[in-house]
């Protein structure tokens, strides 16, 4: 009689059950597990975003340089290029905060430097064991 008496008790001053605060504990566990996965997506997703803009402004510099030297660069000085925050490497690599870009001038159709290739190099998930490489080759085509 005493336990139940007890347990009124309990109940009248707000209390909760071990069931109920085992419940609430998984709702929140579930939240949070889900919230961290949804954090990291989007912060790969951002950090991705430093390759892209990069690969874009190479692209850029790139069809400029065309079109007053009918070729492309090779080096980034060619370009007269760099790009924020970024340190250089030597003439053809820059390295960013996440990503190391590095460009070539290409042989095509007879034009010793008809052809561009930049890449863009990162390890975005050190846990994984996959770089995360993005290309562009004469045109505007990122892929991953």
């Amino acid at each position: 009689m005493r336990a139940r008496t007890t347990s009124r008790r309990l109940r009248r001053h707000g209390g909760f059950s071990i069931i109920e605060l085992f419940v609430a504990l998984s709702i929140v566990a579930i939240l949070a597990a889900a919230g961290l996965a949804m954090f990291r997506s989007q912060s790969l997703k951002a950090r991705r975003a430093e390759a892209v803009m990069g690969l874009k402004a190479i692209h850029r510099a790139q069809r400029s340089y065309f079109a007053q030297n009918n070729g492309f660069g090779d080096t980034f000085d060619e370009l007269g290029l760099s790009l924020d925050g970024a340190t250089r490497v030597d003439a053809q690599t820059l390295r960013g905060e996440t990503y190391t870009f590095t460009m070539r001038a290409l042989p095509l159709g007879g034009n010793a430097r008809g052809n561009f290739q930049a890449i863009a190099t990162g390890d975005l998930d050190p846990g994984d064991g996959v770089l995360d490489v993005l290309m562009i080759e004469n045109g505007l085509t990122v892929s991953p």
